[in-house]
Formats: structure tokens, sequence, C-alpha cells
């Protein structure tokens, strides 16, 4: 049999990075690559080196990464990224509730909404653990509406002076605001609130702005593409920004050409599809996922771990929104980034029990080597086909489904003349 032909190294890459729902921009995510790159050197030995954000184009923020040393398996010259972080966050302000009562209002329509829907339930059987998260923010927050509102009104019930809520007052909402405080410290619920409500509103077609944005995103990714003096152009979408990412490639594909797909690769990373996808009104967003899995060119792969409670792990997103199996070659390629080989033993445990620290793991550097490295994927030598073309895609993991099949509610199947249209 002919030796297989050895992978042509990347000399050039551009990386087009799409975060989660997180206010906090582009310098908190170019100190956090800076950072971790350097920790994770003395497992890939690239000597990355990161220079200082620009900002050329409007909503773009953009910095060099240059690794200049080896350690890949391939030879070749010192690899050439710029890593462009397209921002949204500027949108997304504008829905981040500030204030208790703006907090409690976007809970109570979004927990109304995903229940008459069907949403929360097609997420639940989807996946019991996200379903489980989505849900902590309504039930956390009628346990402090009854703490500060119902409780200082029991003691009437059983003979006291009509005055005596007067006195009960002033301690309980002082101990539900004590308990609002340590509770968000520790797991974070109401950043979990606000991404199920910007979510929804996304499927409805209410964020000003998001569109138009996601277009100018295709846009980029589209003429990057296109660029013969690249070598790979990555994007990479986290948490949230997976289903931005996908939306973005799905809007470029028209425009490319086999040689610029053939430079085109997608990350997703802790992926979120199917809580948007199994909204009733994102008829859209269902058709750009199917456009993905069927493009036999697309390289597509995506990490999730199972321990990760604010994703959909090993899970494709297809199938969970009820595309039907295509047949093909399995896009995305579903791979397990086994954090539990990646951190000593005390920081997995710790990261096991705060959401928010194992979500953003996909980002940090590891303490021991594995398969999964971050900046090896966005720095390193190999594209991302060629990185993990010996891994297979996870099948059937079913564990979190709370049922074996793929249930399918009708309303999903809905055809929608216009894109996000309200059900």
């Amino acid at each position: 049999m002919p030796e297989p032909t050895p992978p042509a190294p990347v000399r050039t890459r551009r990386v087009l990075y799409i975060s989660g729902f997180d206010p906090a921009g582009p310098g908190r995510y170019h100190a956090l690559y800076r950072e971790q790159a350097a920790r994770q050197d003395r497992h890939n030995g690239l000597g990355i080196a990161v220079g200082p954000r620009s900002t050329a184009v409007p909503d773009v923020v953009s910095w060099t990464v240059r690794a200049i040393a080896g350690g890949e398996p391939i030879a070749g010259e010192a690899v050439a990224i710029t890593y462009d972080f397209l921002r949204y966050d500027n949108i997304m302000r504008r829905h981040w509730a500030r204030g208790d009562a703006a907090l409690l209002g976007q809970i109570a329509a979004t927990a109304w909404r995903t229940l008459v829907n069907g949403q929360w339930l097609a997420v639940l059987r989807t996946s019991w653990p996200i379903g489980i998260t989505i849900t902590v923010p309504t039930v956390l927050a009628l346990v402090l509406v009854l703490i500060a509102a119902v409780v200082p009104l029991l003691p009437v019930l059983f003979g006291a002076p009509w005055w005596a809520p007067a006195l009960a007052y002033p301690p309980c909402i002082a101990g539900a605001w004590w308990l609002r405080r340590r509770v968000e410290a520790r797991t974070h619920p109401f950043w979990i609130a606000r991404i199920t409500h910007f979510t929804a509103l996304q499927a409805l077609g209410r964020i000003p702005g998001l569109e138009e944005r996601l277009d100018r995103f295709a846009d980029l990714i589209a003429a990057a593409a296109a660029d013969p003096g690249q070598d790979e152009v990555l994007v990479v979408g986290h948490s949230i920004g997976s289903q931005l990412a996908a939306s973005a490639v799905a809007r470029a594909l028209p425009r490319l050409d086999a040689a610029a797909l053939g430079r085109l690769s997608l990350l997703t990373l802790g992926q979120t599809l199917p809580l948007l996808g199994l909204h009733p009104a994102a008829a859209a967003f269902r058709a750009e996922v199917a456009s993905l899995k069927a493009c036999p060119g697309l390289t597509w792969i995506d990490f999730s771990a199972p321990p990760d409670p604010a994703c959909f792990p090993l899970t494709d997103p297809g199938r969970a929104i009820g595309l039907p199996p295509s047949g093909a070659a399995a896009r995305p390629k579903l791979v397990n980034p086994h954090f539990a080989r990646l951190f000593d033993a005390s920081r997995y445990a710790d990261a096991k029990h705060d959401w928010h620290a194992m979500h953003f793991q996909y980002l940090m550097a590891s303490d021991h080597k594995g398969d999964y490295d971050y900046f090896a994927i966005t720095a390193g030598r190999l594209s991302l086909g060629d990185r993990f073309q010996a891994l297979d895609s996870a099948e059937n993991f079913d564990r979190f489904r709370l049922f074996k099949t793929w249930p399918v509610s009708p309303r999903l199947t809905r055809s929608h003349p216009r894109r996000n249209t309200m059900p």
C-alpha cells in the first residue's frame, strides 16, 4: 500500500473568534490568551508570542500570534497568525439586565415563554444537565421572592399580631440578599438567566443589530477564506458564540469556491446550538445548521465535555433540533476533550463544582499534555482537520438524554417564510 501523504504544514492562519455571552470584551480575552499560551508552552513547546491589540475594522479587535519554536510532529517554519476577536459585546450589553427588578422581569418572561412553547422540555429531554442549569435561575428567583415577601407574613397565620410582619421583613430581605450574593458568587445562576433570555430574543428576532452583525461576520469569513495567502481560516465559537459562529459560517458558504472551502475550518467549544435550535421560532437557524451538515468540504469539529453543565456534550446539534440523519461523514465530529486527564485532580474537582470554571476550561492551559490543546490548535503547524484526523466522532452518547430516541416536536417542523418569524 502507498504511504499516506503527510499533512502540509500551516505557515499562515487566520483565527476568527466569537466569545460566549460575556460583556467583558476583547481586552479580557487578549490577556487570557497571552497568559494561558505561555503556561501551555511546557506541553506544546510552540514559543507563542502574542502581539498588542489593534482595531482596523469596526467591531473587530485583532492581535498577532507567532509560534516561533518547534513542538509539532511535522517540520515547518514559524507560524504567523492573525487572531480576530469578532465583537458583539456592545449588542450584548444592551440586553444585560442591571438591577434586580429588571433581572426578575427577564427571568419571569423567559421562563414563561420557554415553558409554553415547549423549548424548556425539549432542552431537558435532549440533555438534562443543561436543562437543570437553565432551570436553576427561575427556582432561585422564586425562593428569594418567597423568603423576602412571603415568609414575613407567616407569623400572622400562627396567631402573631398584625404588625409582626413589619419586624420580620428587614431580616428576611437581608437573608434573601445574602443568599442571592452567595449563590451568585459560587454558581452564577443569573448569568445563565441572561444567556437564556438573550437566546430566546435571538430566536424571536428581537435583538436589534444582531442579524446585521452576523452578516458582517460572514463577510469577514468569506473574504478571509478567499485569500490564497492563508493556509487555514479557523472560525472558533465558544458557548453561545458557537451559535453565532455556526450562523456566520453558514451565511459565508454560498460565496466560497472549492479552494476557499478547503481553507476553512469551524471549531465549536462547549456548543449550545440546540438551545437556540429547539426554539420553535428559530427555523432560519435550523436551516443554517442543516447547510453546515450538508456541506461535504467543511471541516467542523466540536469539543464539548460531559462534566460541563452549560453545553450539549457529544450531541449532534442537527439531530437534536430535528434534522434527519444525513448518512454522510459525521459533521460535526464530536470529540471529548477529557478534562479529567488534562487537569490535576484538585483543580478538576474545583471546576466540577463551578459550572463557570468548567465552561472556560476549553480556553485554558492544562496541567498535563493531551490531545486537546487550544493553543496548538490555534497556533500550531497542523490544520484542525489534520490534527484530529485520527480521532473518531463520538456516537450514540445518550447518557444525558431522558429518552433514548430523538423526539421532535411538531412545532419544530413548522415552516417559517421569514427569518426569525414569531410563533
